[in-house]
This record gives structure tokens, sequence and C-alpha cells, in this order.
């Protein structure tokens, strides 16, 4: 299991959407967490747009 390194986080958001990058590094975060949820913060049915909330808390033993 690879460590996940805060900066991580920040490149989640500034991955292209639909990205190989941004999947990867969403499913890392989620390996390396003790605990998460998600909730949908929004939600467009004409357009099919949604928001997902994630929240979780890291492996401190595996950040870096």
């Amino acid at each position: 299991m690879s460590k996940c390194i805060l900066s991580d986080l920040d490149y989640i958001e500034i991955s292209k959407p639909s990205s190989p990058d941004l999947r990867e590094n969403v499913q890392n975060i989620l390996q390396n967490s003790t605990r998460y949820s998600a909730a949908v913060a929004s939600l467009d049915s004409g357009t099919g747009t949604y928001e997902i909330v994630l929240k979780g808390r890291l492996k401190k033993s595996n950040i870096v």
C-alpha cells in the first residue's frame, strides 16, 4: 500500500476531470483512511450533475 502524501489532497483539486490521476488519488486516499463516509451535497436530475463530499481520517502510519 502506498503512503498518502498530504499534498495528494491538493492534487485532487487541480486534477483534470475524469482523469486516471484523479481516480488513482481518490482511491489512494480511501485506501489509506481508517474511516470515511460520503454524502451527496447536490444533485441536478435534469443534467445528471452531482457533488459528493468525502470525509475521513487518514492512517497516521501512512501520512508523509
